[in-house]
This record gives structure tokens, sequence and C-alpha cells, in this order.
């Protein structure tokens, strides 16, 4: 007597498999994008209107990225526990976490963060670092793994003498960019940020990225202190509460 076996439903089978990719990729997509708009890794500058962008009839004030996407795709592979490839990191970024321009900032990201890179990748091209990236250079050459607060501010019995390595060279006459405001106008005066070339010897470089490291990575410190400490703040709420989160900008005044 033949045997006749069940018949299965190819088309069902597959439906449930596209319906369980579909399943993981929302929770992925979800991921991605509740990291983008994590405190340390993007801010709100400002909550005015102009600071707003609309995409299909969908309107999101304006978020603006801290760091390189290529960092910040490190720190998702450390936190979250999906592994998808930088591509997809990239393709997930939500329409409204975008990069912001120098000159339109207006918080302390301009100053401190932006003109401490440009000398790190100044150093990089002429072979005097092993990074681009200074925050990637500081995890690498003068924090522990992982990175602590106490590592910022220099605590850390494990690498508090660590220095970053700099390569042999030659002094020489050299130049690099550093973003400035300025005063313009004689009658209606008003300030501009722009980006200037300053001209140096080699040996003056280093020294200036030298000394400037140490207030660098104590601003991220206190930075890093206060994303914690909110997030623990955010993480205890109950329905009764409430909390309220004023930055104001350096400088602030009353009109």
């Amino acid at each position: 007597m033949v045997e006749v076996k069940p018949f299965i439903d190819v088309s069902t089978h597959r439906t449930k498999f596209i319906d369980v990719r579909r399943k993981k990729f929302q929770l992925i997509s979800h991921d991605v994008q509740k990291f983008y708009v994590c405190d340390d890794v993007s801010i709100v500058v400002s909550p005015s209107k102009d600071d707003t962008i609309v995409r299909k009839k969908q309107k999101e004030h304006k978020w603006f990225l801290n760091n390189s996407l290529t960092y910040l795709f490190q720190k998702f592979c450390q936190e979250s526990k999906f592994v998808i490839s930088y591509p997809t990191f990239c393709r997930m970024r939500p329409f409204w976490v975008i990069f912001q321009k120098v000159g339109s900032q207006n918080t302390c990201l301009c100053v401190k963060h932006e003109n401490a890179q440009l000398m790190c990748q100044r150093m990089r091209t002429l072979s005097l670092i092993n990074d681009r990236n200074l925050d990637r250079l500081i995890d690498s050459e003068m924090c522990c793994n992982p990175k602590t607060n106490d590592c910022l501010f220099h605590l850390s019995d494990q690498c508090r003498d660590n220095t970053i390595v700099f390569g042999e060279y030659k002094d020489y006459r050299t130049f690099y960019e550093k973003w400035e405001t300025v005063t313009k106008g004689d009658k209606n005066q008003y300030r501009k940020t722009k980006k200037v070339r300053k001209y140096c010897q080699v040996n003056d470089l280093v020294t200036q990225f030298h000394d400037c490291i140490p207030a660098y990575m104590a601003h991220c410190g206190n930075w890093y202190h206060q994303f914690q400490s909110l997030k623990h703040l955010k993480s205890g709420l109950t329905k009764s509460d409430l909390l309220l989160h004023i930055d104001f900008a350096e400088n602030y005044e009353c009109k």
C-alpha cells in the first residue's frame, strides 16, 4: 500500500517566514532610530519653527549628530544586541537626524569639538597620529576598555598616565584650520563664524594638540556625566512625574 504524504502548503510557510523577517526588521529599525535620537548621539539645538524638517507631510524637529557615522556605528555595535552592516545603519537614520553646519551652531559643540577635531584631522594628514577621529583616538590610546567617566577625568589608575603616541617628524612650517567668530560691520555689527587657516611650525602644532586634549576630555566627561544622570532620571519616572530639561546656550542673554 502506497503511503500518501500530507500536503504541505509552501506558500503558508513562505508567508510565515516573510512575517518573521518583517518583524525582525521592524525591531532593528526601531532600535536604530531610538539610538539616533539618544542624548549622547544627537541633540536638539533650538525648538523654534525654523529648525524643523518636513518629508512626505511628516514634520519633525531637527536633531543634529555630534559625531561621525563611522564612530556612531561602532558605538551602536557595542550597545545593541542586533548585528547589522554599516550601510544598513546609515540607511535607517531618521530623516530629521542630520549633520549641522558649524557656522550655524550656537552651543559649545562648535568651538570645543570642531576645532579639536580639525586639528586632529590635520595631524593625521601629516602622519603624526593614527586616527582622524579624535574620540576614537582617545578611546584607543588614553582610556580603558570599556571606557568609563573616570578615564575622561584622569581618575582611573589604569589609564591616568596614558598619552597619545606621536610619530616621528621634522620641524617645518605647516598649517591647520580653525573656526573663529569675528565681529563685522561698522554701524550694524554682527558676529560671523568662519573657518580660517593658521600657520605654525609642526612642533607648535603638536604642542597645541597635546595641550588641548585634557580640556577636551574633561568637557566630554562633563557631557557624558550629564547624559548618564539624565538617563537615570528618565528610567525612574512614574506616570505622575515630570522631567524638565532646560539647556541654556553659552551666549544666552535676556532680551
